[in-house]
């Protein structure tokens, strides 16, 4: 995934932002991602609300919440690609510091060129080495979840 392929935004004060305050994740970064598809996994159902009593026999399941939208936790294979240690090292910490470094609670939204109106909100919950930098690229685990994956295609103001 090179240049143009996923977009970052934080709320951190970030230079090359585009009018939405989106950065391509491959320029600022080195950043693409091995696969989009945990990206495109549909999040499963929330187990519906049910009452069991000795009273009446069976289960009573509440209609209004089959369907709601569990969250959703997603493993992304991202690939740090730089032409040298120092080069590596930089973007890195950048990426640290930008990206993952931000206060509890408080969302990435990431976006990508295949689905340009379609907003994920993510936590971000860990960033695991895979393989050490080869004087090339250096793979990760990129584990994020979110909470709300039923907002995906709705724009709100912060976006």
């Amino acid at each position: 995934m090179p240049h143009g392929e996923l977009f970052i935004k934080t709320h951190k004060a970030v230079t090359g932002r585009d009018a939405n305050g989106y950065v391509d994740a491959f320029d600022r970064y080195g950043l693409s991602l091995e696969k989009m598809s945990p990206l495109l996994m549909e999040p499963g159902n929330k187990e519906p609300v049910s009452i069991s009593n000795a009273i009446t026999p069976g289960v009573s399941y509440l209609g209004s919440t089959i369907g709601v939208k569990d969250e959703h936790i997603m493993s992304l294979e991202v690939h740090l690609y730089a032409a040298y240690e120092a080069q590596f090292l930089t973007r890195y910490e950048l990426f640290c510091d930008e990206v993952l470094r931000l206060d509890r609670g408080e969302f990435i939204r990431l976006k990508t060129k295949r689905h340009p109106n379609r907003v994920y909100r993510v936590l971000f919950q860990n960033f695991q080495q895979f393989t050490a930098f080869n004087m090339e690229l250096a793979k990760f685990m990129w584990v994020l979840k979110e909470p709300h994956p039923e907002l995906r295609d709705v724009v709100l103001q912060s976006d």
